[in-house]
């Protein structure tokens, strides 16, 4: 039974290794992600036998989980689109818990997060440089009015969301980390992934990164703080002066004569056009999935003025509400925010209750909780939770729900 386990084991954490690593290339590895998720919870099927069902933790996060997953369900018999609602709950909702019960129940072990972490990071390396190189060769930008790189996304917006998840990680063990090669190689990585993400053009992700940054910096001494705040303006400066993207993306963002629903990108109006929705579908929404929204979208016009730089065309359709709590409203109504409003609340308290009590890995949790609270933050102007993006955020919910839960005996990342 011992060598079963173990076996079992070692599936596992090979398979979320895999997981980690694949998960921000988006194009042709649904296949890969799958297997990173049904074959290691084929194993641990296999070890909780072995075990007789003792190998399973318990989280004050269950049951938020379940009523999320209840009324995604109950939204998805009330939805527009049945057929794909349904889809869309299996394919995503049920990816999404799967990976928290793996990562909670079987990642207690020190190595075992550590191993996680690599894959992240090496998953990170090859993202920024794909980032640059399509950005630079035009084999990965979106150019309308001046490039933006959509790296392994294919979006500009959905990169960036990526970026806001790793940046602050790589940042946080480049400042905790006791290990010399360690420290140095993740200071390579931030500088590479700060650069992969300025590419973006996106403002919000911008604001959201450098405020995690500074955060963490802070945190760690004041001196920390100072230096790169000083740091962050120098390359600010250097940016304005030499990049007539980021110079203009700027003054355009702080030009209030042109109103701030032009500055938003028309999102205003957008969000009143959103509000239509959740007026005639208020309590359970009108069915679970991002693509409700484009079901949605004659009519009740959910598009936008395309108006950054001429020429323009004079409308674009939208793939979501570009406000996270907007788009959760549309698909499961007033009922699905308070649950999963409640779920945040259940999970902060959880995660910040433990903070001052665990005698490791303090920092990690820390940064790990500040990443959901930054995306949360990002998600007031723009939209995150779908697919890959959506499976990051679980994938940090559980390595915080885990590192509380388990109380490791060594620094993750010192």
């Amino acid at each position: 039974m011992k060598k079963i386990i173990l076996y079992c084991d070692k599936i596992i954490l090979c398979g979320l290794i895999l997981l980690a690593f694949i998960l921000p290339f988006v194009f042709h590895t649904a296949a890969l992600i799958t297997i990173g998720l049904l074959i290691p919870f084929a194993a641990w099927i296999v070890k909780l036998i072995a075990e007789k069902g003792k190998g399973i933790n318990v989280t004050p996060l269950f049951l938020p989980i379940l009523f999320w997953g209840g009324i995604i369900l109950i939204s998805s018999l009330n939805s527009i689109n049945p057929q794909y609602s349904f889809h869309e709950f299996r394919g995503e909702y049920l990816k999404q818990i799967l990976l928290f019960l793996l990562i909670v129940n079987n990642i207690k072990e020190d190595y075992k997060y550590r191993y996680l972490i690599y894959a992240l990071l090496l998953g990170c390396f090859f993202v920024s440089i794909y980032t640059i190189f399509g950005y630079f060769s035009g084999t990965a930008a979106w150019k309308p009015w001046f490039p933006r790189a959509t790296g392994t996304y294919g979006s500009k917006c959905r990169m960036a969301m990526y970026f806001v998840f790793i940046v602050p990680l790589v940042f946080s063990i480049c400042l905790n980390t006791s290990k010399k090669l360690l420290r140095y190689t993740c200071l390579a990585l931030f500088l590479l992934s700060s650069f992969s993400l300025v590419l973006t053009f996106t403002r919000g992700a911008w604001i959201v990164c450098a405020v995690m940054i500074l955060i963490l910096a802070f945190r760690k001494s004041k001196k920390a703080g100072f230096s790169v705040s000083i740091f962050t303006l120098i390359i600010f400066a250097l940016l304005l002066t030499f990049s007539i993207q980021v110079r203009t993306r700027v003054s355009r963002t702080i030009d209030f004569s042109r109103g701030l629903d032009k500055i938003l990108s028309s999102r205003i109006t957008l969000w009143k056009n959103s509000f239509e929705v959740i007026k005639d579908y208020p309590l359970l929404g009108a069915g679970y999935g991002p693509n409700i929204f484009n079901y949605l979208a004659k009519d009740y016009n959910l598009t936008t003025k395309a108006n950054f730089l001429p020429p323009t065309p004079s409308k674009q359709q939208q793939p979501d509400a570009h406000n996270f709590y907007i788009q959760i409203m549309i698909e499961t109504g007033i009922i699905g925010l308070l649950i999963f409003l409640y779920f945040l609340f259940v999970f902060f308290r959880y995660s910040f209750n433990f903070l001052n009590r665990i005698d490791k890995n303090r920092e990690f949790l820390f940064t790990t909780v500040l990443i959901i609270f930054g995306i949360l933050f990002f998600g007031f102007t723009g939209y995150f939770y779908e697919n890959r993006n959506a499976l990051f955020f679980w994938l940090f919910i559980s390595l915080a729900a885990s590192v509380v839960k388990n109380k490791t005996r060594e620094e993750i990342i010192g």
